[in-house]
């Protein structure tokens, strides 16, 4: 076991929205039903940058394991609260650790308010 799979305990899933047709776009379905990710802490300005980023909502990241189909655009669900979180950009991750267990790094929006 990797160090990773210590600190991934969070759960979600993630919703994708559907293509654009006739001009509109349909609401988001459930594309992933299980996703294991690190707890959320504040985007680091490195992060915020490689991504080409300027947004004035606060960013957070998190980290999860690569195979997972998660793009730009998607939204991230926590499963205890219930929150949601759009996927503002993905990365891999290429720090301390990283070698070759696959992970890469989500940016996500501050929780929408629904």
């Amino acid at each position: 076991m990797d160090v990773f799979n210590l600190w991934m305990k969070v759960q979600g899933s993630t919703k994708r929205p559907p293509p654009i047709v006739n001009g509109k776009r349909g609401v988001a379905v459930e594309n992933l039903s299980e996703i294991y990710f690190t707890p959320f802490t504040p985007a680091s300005q490195d992060n915020i940058l490689r991504a080409g980023l300027q947004s004035p909502l606060k960013l957070y990241q998190t980290f999860t394991r690569n195979n997972q189909d998660v793009v730009s655009g998607d939204t991230l669900v926590v499963q205890s609260t219930n929150k949601s979180y759009p996927i503002r950009a993905t990365m891999p991750y290429d720090g301390l650790f990283s070698g070759d267990v696959g992970v890469i790094i989500l940016l996500v929006e501050e929780e929408k308010a629904v």
